[in-house]
Formats: C-alpha cells, sequence, structure tokens
C-alpha cells in the first residue's frame, strides 16, 4: 500500500501566542481577510499546547512531532561546553525535522526563522535560522550576518539586505501601532522601542521568506513570526478591557497595539498566500494562546523564574487553520495537538509517520477517510536529511545577543547574562523542564530524581520544591509530599498554591478535615479562585458527596471555561450519580481539546456502557488502552464485556494486562498531563 499524495505544496506558518479569543471578533468585523478566507476554504480549530510551555521546546515539537524528551531540546539556552552557554540551537535537536524528512525524500524544503534553528542545517532547500538579524549595531555601523546562520552560501548577501534595523523604523512607521505616540517621552518610556524590536525582526523574517518563495522552487515552506507574543508580553495588559492595575494613561496610549499586530500579521499572510498559490495546502498555527481576558496575571508565585512569568501569559489552546485541495471546507477540527503537525505533514506528501513520534495525522481534515503508513523511525532511515553532526559549536557571540534579548524581553533573569551563571542556570532549568515534559505525559517516576536533586540543591526554589510535591503525590507517596511541602512552608513559601497543595495531600492521607482548614484558609486569601474551587470539590468527591462536587466543579468552569481538570472531574461526579448523557457529553468535549487523553476514552466508555451503547463503549475502551497500555482499570471493563459476549480468549488478555502492570502505569496516573491546563493536581 502506497499513501496517495495529497498536496502540491504544503506552506506551514507559525503565529507564536496566536489565539481564536482576539482573532474571532476581529474575523467577526472583517478585520483579518486573508486568515478569513483560509477558514472558510478548510477546517479550524484550537491546538493543545505542550508542557513546558516555552517556546523553543514547542517549536521543535511541532517540527519533530515528538516530546521534548526525544528530541533534545529543553530550553532558551545550554551549556556551551566552554563555561557558558549557547542558544538553543539545531545542533542540541537529537531528531529529524520535518524539513529534513522531506530533504531526504527528495523534495525542495525551505525554513525561515524557526525557533532554535541555528546554525543553518543544509537541507535541500534554503534554510534561514532563527538568528539571522540578530547582533544589531548602533545604526549606520557594520552589520555583518552572524556565522552559519544561511544556507546555500548563495542566499547570504540577499539574506542580509533583507535584515530590518529596529533603528531605521520612524515615529512616523510606529503610528499606526501607537496613534498618540508623539505624546510619549520616548526617552524614559521604552515601550514604543520594544515594540520596533519586535517589529523589524518580523519584517526581516517575512522579507527573506518572500524572497524565497519568489525565487526558489519548493515544495515545502515553513515560516515562523514571533511578534505576537514578543509583543503581547510588553503590550497585551493593555489590551481591552482595561486591567484594573493599568493606569488609564497607558490604556490609553497602547490599547490598541495588540490588535494592530494581528492585522499586521494578516496582511502579511496575504503576501503569503499570493505567493503560494491557491493550489497550495496551508497550515497556520500557534504553539498556545495568549491571555487576553479577565484571566490575564497580575501576580506571581513565590519563587516563580522569569520564564515562569512569561508561562503564566500563555492560555493553553493555540490557534490552528488548514486549507487546500482535499481538506474539508468551512468546518471545526477538535483534539488536535503541536505533535500531529509534523505526521500531518507528511502524511498530506504521501509519506509514511515514524512511529517513534508522539503525534498523529489529522486524517478527519481531510474529505476522503485514509489509512495512515508507518514506519518504525525517519531516524533510521537512510539518506541525506541536512542534519549537522552533533559536535558542531554555535557562535558564542550570537549566543550571547540571545540571551540578552530574552533578558530584556522577561525570558530570563538578568544574572544569567554572566556566562558562568547562565551556565549553571541552563543545567538546572533543562533538568527542571525534562521533569516536567514527565509529568505531563503521566510518567512521575521518571520526574522525581531530576526534582529531588534540584531541590536538594536550591530549597529555597519554590517551583522546584512544588513541583517535586507535585510528582510525589501522582506517585502515591503523600507522606513524602507532605514532608516537602512543610519544607517549603518553613523556608516562608507559604501561599495559596502551597494551601491548596498541603490540602490534596492531607486528604490522601485520610486527614479530612485537616485538609478543610487548609482550603479555607487559601480561601480567605485569596477567595473565588479556580484552585481554590476545585481543591473543595475534591473534599466532596473524597466524601462520596456528588452533587455537592458537581457544584463545586461547575463553578469551577464558570471561573475558568478552558479548565480541563474541572470537567474532567465534573465527568467523574456525573458517572457517580448515572448521569450518562451529560457525562458523554463532557467525554466528548475533552476529547474535541485533546485527543491524546485516555482518562476522557475511559470516561466516555463507562457513560455509553450505561448508556447501553456496548459497541461504542469498546470503541472508547479500546483507545484507551491504545493511548495507554498500561491503563489496568479499561483493561478490567473490556475484560468484563468480553467475556459477558463470550469472547474468553480477548477477555483473558485483557484480565492479564490488567493485572501484570508495574504500579506507575496504574490508572490514576493515566492522563493527558491535567496540569496543561490547570494549576490544580
Amino acid at each position: 500500500m502506497t499513501t496517495p499524495r495529497l498536496a502540491k505544496r504544503v506552506l506551514l506558518v507559525g503565529w507564536d501566542a496566536a489565539d481564536w479569543q482576539v482573532m474571532s471578533p476581529l474575523l467577526d468585523a472583517g478585520k483579518m481577510p486573508a486568515l478569513n478566507g483560509l477558514v472558510e476554504r478548510g477546517v479550524m480549530g484550537n491546538i493543545a499546547t505542550l508542557q513546558p510551555c516555552l517556546s523553543p521546546i514547542l517549536w521543535t515539537s511541532i517540527a519533530t512531532g515528538k516530546q521534548a524528551d526525544k528530541h533534545g531540546v529543553l530550553g532558551f539556552v545550554e551549556p556551551d561546553g566552554a563555561g557558558g552557554v549557547r542558544h538553543a540551537s539545531s545542533t542540541t535537536r537529537e531528531t529529524k525535522a520535518i524539513w529534513n524528512i522531506l530533504s531526504q525524500s527528495g523534495l525542495r524544503a525551505h525554513v525561515v526563522g524557526w525557533y532554535a534553528s541555528h546554525p543553518a542545517e543544509p537541507i535541500n532547500g534554503v534554510c534561514v535560522s532563527n538568528v539571522f538579524d540578530e547582533n544589531a549595531p548602533a545604526p549606520g555601523q557594520p552589520w555583518p550576518l552572524p556565522a552559519d546562520s544561511v544556507h546555500p552560501a548563495r542566499w547570504r548577501e540577499p539574506v542580509a539586505a533583507f535584515r530590518l534595523h529596529p533603528g531605521e523604523l520612524t515615529v512616523a512607521d510606529l503610528r499606526s501601532f501607537i496613534p498618540d505616540i508623539d505624546s510619549i517621552d520616548l526617552n524614559t518610556d521604552r515601550r514604543p522601542f520594544e515594540l520596533a524590536m519586535s517589529l523589524a525582526h518580523c519584517v526581516s523574517v517575512h522579507s527573506a521568506a518572500t524572497a524565497i518563495m519568489e525565487n526558489e522552487p519548493w515544495d515545502f515552506m515553513a515560516v515562523y513570526y514571533d511578534m505576537i507574543d514578543t509583543a503581547g508580553h510588553v503590550f497585551m495588559p493593555y489590551h481591552p478591557p482595561r486591567m484594573e492595575h493599568v493606569p488609564e494613561r497607558d490604556y490609553d496610549l497602547y490599547r490598541g497595539v495588540m490588535e494592530r499586530v494581528y492585522l499586521f500579521h494578516d496582511e502579511m499572510l496575504a503576501r503569503l498566500l499570493q505567493l503560494a498559490g491557491d493550489d497550495t495546502t496551508v497550515i497556520l498555527l500557534s504553539d498556545h494562546g495568549f491571555y487576553s481576558d479577565h484571566r490575564r496575571p497580575r501576580t506571581l508565585a513565590v519563587g516563580d523564574s522569569p520564564e515562569a512569568l512569561a508561562a503564566h501569559w500563555h492560555r493553553p489552546l493555540g490557534a490552528l487553520c488548514i486549507a487546500g485541495d482535499g481538506i474539508k471546507r468551512d468546518e471545526r477540527i477538535y483534539g488536535a495537538s503541536l505533535l500531529d503537525i509534523a505526521p500531518t505533514v507528511l502524511t498530506l506528501f504521501g509519506l509514511p509517520s515514524g512511529r517513534d513520534m508522539d503525534g498523529r495525522p489529522l486524517v478527519e481534515a481531510l474529505e476522503t477517510p485514509l489509512t495512515v503508513e508507518t514506519i518504525e523511525s525517519w531516524d533510521e532511515a537512510p539518506g541525506a536529511a541536512g542534519m549537522h553532526p552533533p559536535e558542531l559549536r554555535v557562535d558564542p557571540v550570537s549566543a550571547q545577543a540571545t540571551i540578552d534579548r530574552l533578558v530584556a524581553l522577561g525570558y530570563m533573569d538578568s544574572k544569567a547574562a554572566d556566562p558562568q551563571a547562565a551556565a549553571r542556570v541552563a543545567i538546572d532549568e533543562a533538568d527542571f523542564n525534562l521533569a516536567v515534559v514527565y509529568m505531563n505525559s503521566s510518567r512521575p517516576g521518571r520526574a522525581i530524581p531530576l526534582l529531588e536533586k534540584l531541590f536538594a540543591a536550591h530549597p529555597e526554589n519554590f517551583r522546584y520544591g512544588m513541583s517535586l510535591a507535585q510528582a510525589l503525590a501522582a506517585h502515591r507517596r503523600p507522606a513524602d509530599s507532605r514532608v516537602v511541602l512543610e519544607t517549603i512552608e518553613s523556608n516562608g513559601g507559604r501561599t495559596v498554591d502551597l494551601d491548596v497543595a498541603m490540602a490534596g495531600v492531607l486528604l490522601d492521607l485520610g486527614e479530612e478535615a485537616a485538609a478543610l482548614d487548609r482550603i479555607m484558609e487559601a480561601d480567605r486569601a485569596a477567595p473565588g479562585s479556580l484552585a481554590i474551587q476545585c481543591a473543595l470539590g475534591r473534599v466532596h468527591m473524597a466524601r462520596r458527596e456528588w452533587e455537592a462536587a458537581e457544584a463545586d466543579y461547575r463553578r469551577a468552569l464558570a471561573i475558568d471555561g478552558d479548565s480541563l481538570h474541572a470537567r474532567h472531574v465534573l465527568t467523574q461526579a456525573l458517572l457517580e450519580q448515572r448521569k450518562y448523557e451529560e457525562a458523554a457529553s463532557l467525554a466528548l468535549e475533552m476529547l474535541d481539546v485533546v485527543h491524546f487523553f485516555p482518562k476522557a476514552h475511559y470516561q466516555l466508555g463507562i457513560a455509553l456502557e450505561g448508556l447501553g451503547m456496548e459497541d461504542r463503549a469498546l470503541e472508547a475502551f479500546g483507545a484507551a488502552v491504545r493511548m495507554a497500555p498500561h491503563f489496568s482499570e479499561a483493561h478490567r471493563r473490556l475484560a468484563a464485556i468480553y467475556r459477558r459476549r463470550g469472547s474468553d480468549v480477548e477477555a483473558l488478555r485483557h484480565e492479564s494486562a490488567a493485572n501484570g502492570m508495574p504500579w506507575e502505569s496504574d490508572s490514576s496516573d493515566i492522563g493527558a498531563g491535567l496540569d496543561i491546563f490547570d494549576a490544580v493536581s
């Protein structure tokens, strides 16, 4: 069997942090015509992000279809082996990106500005790395192109010419973003300068991408724009409606910046689509959303790092749109993940997905059903893929420029500008980020040793301690989790989050009254929070007070309608009351957001079984065990159904699977990583 090639060409457009909550009103108002055209002739929907929600990690997962523990990029920077740091790089990536796979398959693939793509890889096409316009000197001074930032060499000079220096932007250029800019003292207010930095980089990327599309043959084109994210971290606090702490003067000056940023992206998209032509399949996506409503953060938890501060703004649902020949028209797509993009691109080109990829092709977007081929791994497939040897070093000058920029944006602490300190921070943060990956893919046993080491070395670090406590609790070690939480508290880390976490541990230890006391204390400190509402619901679940728990989690969803945790436990409360129809509906809603969610498939199976729909229940339980082969309770449900049907061989197979699993894979630990969506464990 050979999968047919469905797309003549594929254009992959990355808009970091783009969010339908901002774009949908603009579409309704007719302000984003290029995007609206894509939506009308394709499918659109949310796309679930991953944890940790950091751009180098996420965009590498998009490009590879793999979690960070497989692709190897674990942060913004990494040790350079010489006592300092370098930016996350293409040489760090331990697996092939989509442009490598397409190159070795004989296709012309170009990539511009992608995160962690420096040094530029020698692919079968043009590669312009994410640092090609860094190291901008004072205006008028020579601006050499960073070494190894462009492949092939014949494109170095043209790409250098396409770079826009921030100093070339005038007040008039910024006036469409900030209409009252003439009233701002630019010597004391750096916000217009930050806008100029983001805009200049965006224009430089766009200029290089469009020039390549105009002058080079291509099958695949990937271009990444970061301005929605970088501008968002500066200007989203001023987006309507006004946040209480924002001065009216600042609100009046900057309230329109983010809308104008989105409209500018639509203008650039129009040019990309013009160059691509109607016969090109277009995939536009973001790696996460960006809070723009009442959920915008104002304060941080104790011990938060600059990276964590940035991530507080990141909404867990990004935007996805796919349009082209063979794609359904004007429909929605559900359950997509960042991990699904690379397998989907391969399917569009008629190429098999790797079985070692963590995502799946989004075949439900296709007009005609398709059976997808697979191979064991593209990493083992022969052919010139254009990957660098891992020992290749990165230019430290460009690395330092990257660090300085990350410090300016708030993604890194200023102490990281010192190379040796930055190297130590990079090592710790890489270990922490890897632990987060393990936690959010239901592997707390692997996270615990990393977090124990970090917390022992940095007992003052609230994030490390809280994450360790969470991992221990998830691994059914509540007593050990309690010790960690008590240590944090003794070090002055008493917060609402700690109270809620301690309440959960106390419940696990059977100390219900003490747990309720901690929740009440937290509620007095921060009434009406999502975490507290869910904690109250957990108490009622422990007491088997299903109606009260249902009410708690409905209130939680009123606070944050995106909360999969609240939806998941509400579904359980409904199942306990045998409200099967509503439980099935809620389970389907969860799967519309995250398809790879074994617990939701399991809950759907219970609801369908309760409704007498045994065949469909078999499908749901089967999906749960395919995604989580060690999901013992799902195996037991399958075994019971097969016993009733007289299929003793199948029943025995599932009974054996249910009884022979190691503890960590027990059903209580199988999920989509609910902490992706909530600060509630």
